[in-house]
């Protein structure tokens, strides 16, 4: 199917909810670098100036992370969600706010968001797996692509894109939940199991679809995602650490800590 348009992708979880509540003072929130694996970069999107990304770094919106060859990076973000980058990707996370919130008790145990808070994050390249715990309605979660966007409200998903010499791929894999994916005007209730290929030519930072289909995953392409998802996972079961506190100890990069089991108390307060 032949497109004029440029795509856009539309993931929306079937808790949709009206638009943003009144009038509440967000202020930044907190993301956490919990378990990183071989070459991983930190840019600030203003200045340029790049480091390298270490387990337990906490940081806010306006960074750029980008991962090597072989390379992997686990963040959580104090509103519950949680990205595990892969390797060659390049992703900007150019908004995270968060109204104020308290909460006691493990921070990877959230199930579901504690306040409310927009999210908005660029993939230029690569792949990442989310998974983002029951949103408010009042909250929005936003990855973008040259491609179009993805927008969530609590589910486990796949964004990838991968430009090419005259164009680019975008697949978006629905793992769990109701995903609706719309395709400039086309709506497809994208099922649990279900993948979304677009492929396109690159006008400019966008990509102009040519074509797109809807396939069942295969067991490989599962299998593919498996071990990041097993990896998020691992670290909400086996973590009871609150935003911003990762109990990093002097075992090395990429490997996750043991923390401390006892419950604590996160505040994030308006500035």
């Amino acid at each position: 199917m032949k497109l004029s348009k440029f795509l856009t992708i539309l993931l929306t979880f079937s808790l949709a909810g009206a638009g943003y509540a009144a009038a509440q003072l967000l202020q930044k929130g907190q993301i956490e670098a919990f378990r990183v694996e071989g070459d991983v970069n930190m840019i600030n999107s203003i200045s340029g100036e790049s480091s390298q990304l270490t387990p337990g770094t906490v940081f806010g919106p306006g960074l750029s992370i980008q991962t090597g060859p072989s390379s992997t990076v686990l963040l959580f973000f104090s509103n519950g969600s949680a990205i595990n980058l892969q390797p060659d990707s390049h992703l900007d996370i150019n908004q995270f706010v968060q109204a104020e919130f308290e909460y006691e008790g493990p921070y990877t145990s959230l199930q579901e968001e504690p306040s409310q808070s927009i999210t908005e994050m660029y993939l230029h390249y690569g792949e990442l797996i989310g998974e983002v715990r029951k949103l408010r309605a009042d909250s929005s979660y936003t990855i973008n692509t040259s491609a179009g966007k993805a927008e969530i409200l609590g589910t486990t998903f796949v964004v990838r894109y991968r430009p090419g010499q005259d164009g680019g791929r975008t697949e978006i894999f629905n793992l769990n939940g109701t995903v609706i994916a719309t395709v400039d005007n086309n709506v497809f209730n994208l099922e649990p199991g279900k993948i979304l290929i677009a492929n396109g030519k690159l006008e400019g930072d966008r990509l102009e679809i040519d074509d797109y289909i809807t396939k069942d995953a295969t067991r490989e392409e599962i299998a593919q995602v498996n071990k990041p998802i097993e990896d998020i996972d691992a670290a909400r079961g086996g973590s009871g650490v609150p935003a911003g506190r990762s109990g990093v100890n002097n075992q090395g990069p990429g490997t996750l800590q043991t923390p401390p089991t006892e419950a604590r108390v996160v505040t994030v307060s308006p500035i």
